[in-house]
């Protein structure tokens, strides 16, 4: 399987350091920081892969959800949420993560790996949760990056939340609503 062309490695850089030098990452560091998990990558050999969302994958997230950054960076329990849904407690290559059929987040939330062939180019593209695909793979001197151009958003089991679902609207409309006015009831 041909997935390898999209690996390098980069031993003498660190994972914080690489992700400051992209300057695409900018959200995901200060993610990192909000949450305090910037420091994972402090011992030399972490066994640690960050799949990591580009600044332009947060802008459409944030676009999505109809809210601004510093509104998302405002609720700690969701960035905490995210973050951790996007690090992965092993360092993997590339081509285990493609052998893979799911990945399991340091918050114990699967995330589903699909290996599909690229109709135009005829590559093997690596995608993470149905959508996401792995653009680079680059191995740092204290862990793994895996660049990809969509945030993932872990699917929550409703039955272990607080939130009840308004039935009639998931009857009508079963996809995901962000607004301002949940409190219509």
């Amino acid at each position: 399987m041909d997935v390898q062309n999209k690996a390098s490695h980069n031993k003498e850089v660190r994972v914080i350091e690489y992700l400051k030098s992209r300057g695409d990452m900018n959200v995901l560091l200060q993610l990192l920081e909000a949450c305090k998990l910037d420091t994972i990558f402090d011992v030399s050999e972490s066994n640690i892969t960050l799949i990591a969302p580009t600044d332009e994958a947060f802008v459409r997230l944030f676009d999505d959800m109809e809210i601004t950054k510093e509104e998302f960076m405002s609720n700690r329990e969701l960035v905490d949420l995210l973050i951790k849904y996007h690090i992965i407690k092993k360092r993997l290559t590339l081509e285990e993560i493609a052998n893979s059929t799911e990945l399991i987040s340091i918050n114990d939330y699967e995330i589903k790996v699909d290996v599909m062939r690229d109709e135009q180019n005829g590559r093997m593209v690596v995608i993470l949760q149905e959508f996401s695909e792995i653009t680079e793979l680059i191995t740092c001197q204290d862990g793994v990056v895996c660049t990809v151009l969509e945030v993932m958003i872990p699917k929550l089991d409703i039955a272990d939340t607080d939130i009840q679902p308004d039935t009639d609207e998931l009857a009508s409309d079963t996809s995901l609503k962000y607004s301002d006015d949940e409190d219509d009831n």
